[in-house]
């Protein structure tokens, strides 16, 4: 990763405008001295508290293990067991105090990009990593307003279980390098670091403060196409009157904007699909799918299913699932960046039914569809690790398989009975002799640490699970 970060940031180099140079930071540690001021202001904070024998969330501080990086000011980790190896029942969403880097997810901003890379090399070289609250003593952890992540300053070393004032303060350091101003550090026990480096950031010209427009970010209009183009990474060519490779996931090309029906709803975001002929036999129409991604914002118009509309975003690839992100959309004050509606006359969606043999290719990627008559197999069904969410190995009467991906939540079984799924009953109900039901889901790919594909229905709502008597 870092040899990636490192290229991106000679290609800064070569921008016209002045202060560019420095946009090199994204690949440095941070705690270079500044042309402004001269101070190391990384090296002036120190951690006060030793993290052995204590648990962030219960103490307010604590060693952890990577889980996943998520953006430039959030990363989820596990809490450790004594013998350093990760508690996978304890996830942590870290939500880094004192920043507020540009936005790479749901949203994409300009630097939101840079500011991810530069916060993942970090924790991705460290050896240790320790978290803490806004306290100088032990104290419970403390989460943000959405009451799912825990704010926190972010410790890191690459020296194997460093010694707690030998940490570097990993929030302070992107801020030194460009990547956020200081944003609600008045509070902070470290506030007068925050604050001078924010200061000596812009001085310098670093980061999203050197004076130039991202090179990463598309700030043209989106491509026109469709789902049939943007599923099969192909672009019509006027010239030769054929479609040529294209792969729109590429930052040069993944501004795009495409007509869709809305399918169904996963919390804020959705699913949309559109019905278009075959490429080489116009007579067959082939049913594509997309995942849009809204970072949890509420956008009305995918709320509505049947509505068709004209959808403009970021077109991106996660685990082998292409998605669009960065969708918007507003009523009164309407851009060529906004969600379009086209059709509000559709009502419902029809989603086709197919067998477990039929599912088990790109072929119905992000489509929501109907298995019917699937029973539970208990050898090769697994919950995670936190009891949240649950893996089901399915069959039909025929014995093809596929699997069956859900949170913990309740079903409704054959007596119209409320049943809570968890850990301990997933088995019992899922599994049952005699006992099938159907399904309508969207199918998702998945892939293992190990690289293995798996196709699997990612069940939406557990109403969509019927039982059958």
């Amino acid at each position: 990763m870092r040899k990636n970060i490192i290229i991106l940031a000679i290609a800064c180099l070569a921008l016209p405008l002045m202060g560019c140079q420095n946009v090199s930071s994204v690949s440095s540690s941070g705690d270079s001295s500044s042309a402004c001021d001269g101070a190391d202001y990384v090296s002036k904070v120190k951690l006060t508290v030793d993290y052995h024998d204590h648990h962030f969330l219960t103490d307010g501080i604590g060693q952890v293990n990577l889980n996943e990086n998520i953006d430039g000011d959030t990363t989820h980790f596990y809490d450790r067991n004594s013998d350093g190896s990760s508690n996978r029942a304890v996830k942590i969403a870290s939500r880094y105090l004192c920043i507020d880097t540009p936005e790479s997810t749901g949203q994409v901003q300009p630097w939101g990009k840079w500011a991810s890379e530069f916060t993942a090399a970090h924790i991705n070289s460290a050896k240790t990593i320790v978290i803490s609250s806004n306290f100088t003593d032990i104290a419970h952890a403390k989460a943000d307003s959405t009451g799912v992540r825990w704010l926190s300053y972010v410790w890191v070393s690459e020296e194997e279980d460093a010694s707690y004032a030998s940490l570097k303060l990993l929030n302070l350091m992107i801020v030194v390098a460009g990547w956020s101003a200081a944003k609600s550090a008045s509070d902070s026990i470290y506030a007068t670091e925050f604050y001078a480096a924010d200061a000596q950031a812009q001085c310098d010209g670093v980061g999203m403060f050197c004076g130039s427009s991202d090179p990463r970010y598309s700030y043209s209009s989106a491509t026109q196409t469709t789902l049939r183009e943007l599923i099969n990474g192909k672009v019509y060519n006027d010239e030769t009157s054929t479609y040529d490779k294209i792969d729109w996931t590429d930052e040069k090309h993944h501004k795009v904007a495409f007509d869709a029906t809305v399918a169904f709803t996963q919390g804020q975001n959705a699913f949309v699909y559109a019905d278009l002929p075959d490429y080489d036999d116009p007579s067959v129409t082939i049913r594509y799918g997309l995942y849009i991604f809204t970072g949890y914002r509420n956008i009305s118009p995918l709320y509505r299913i049947g509505w068709k509309l004209n959808i403009p975003g970021i077109f991106t690839s996660y685990n082998g699932n292409y998605q669009l992100t960065n969708v918007q959309y507003n009523a009164l004050y309407h851009n060529d960046d906004d969600i379009t509606i086209l059709d509000k006359a559709g009502s419902g969606y029809d989603a086709p039914t197919i067998t477990p043999a039929e599912g088990w290719s790109d072929d119905y990627l992000n489509v929501v569809v109907k298995m019917n008559g699937l029973h539970g197999v208990a050898n090769g069904s697994w919950a995670d690790s936190d009891g949240g969410a649950f893996t089901v190995l399915v069959e039909d009467g025929s014995s093809n398989k596929f699997y069956l991906r859900f949170d913990k939540g309740t079903l409704t079984d054959r007596n119209d009975s409320t049943i809570v799924i968890d850990s301990a009953n997933y088995k019992d109900y899922l599994c049952a002799d005699g006992e099938t039901f159907n399904i309508e889901a969207p199918i998702q790919k998945y892939i293992n640490t190990k690289g293995t594909i798996m196709y699997q229905l990612v069940l939406c709502h557990n109403a969509d699970l019927v039982f059958n008597s």
